[in-house]
């Protein structure tokens, strides 16, 4: 596995922080309270690009619930898997996200 610096990111006009690190029973988190996003550096790429989306809206709108981030997710990433290999190419990889079971989010701290 290849290591990666934590990233800053502007999502909903704040700085947050993105990184990976072993996690156990979810593929990723978003804290508030911290403005970070934490994603499994265990799990596949694509499906830390997908968590990674999914936490994305969790930060930007955190007053949806579970199952309205998901119906979302759902349609983006249809999107994208949609458009093929447009953006992977470009990288050189395939950038087109899976079908993952979702697991509960039960590290994310309360709110």
């Amino acid at each position: 596995m290849q290591r990666r610096k934590p990233i800053r990111v502007t999502i909903a006009g704040n700085e947050w922080t993105v990184r990976r690190a072993r996690l156990k029973r979810v593929y990723g988190y978003c804290d508030h309270a911290k403005r970070e996003i934490v994603i499994d550096a265990a799990t596949a790429p694509d499906i830390q690009w997908q968590t990674l989306i999914h936490e994305a809206m969790h930060a930007s709108a955190p007053d949806l619930s579970e199952d309205a981030i998901l119906r979302i997710e759902a349609d983006i990433v249809a999107v994208l898997r949609g458009c093929g290999d447009w953006f992977g190419a470009a990288r050189g990889t395939d950038a087109r996200p899976s079908n993952r079971p979702r697991q509960p989010n039960t590290q994310s701290p309360a709110k």
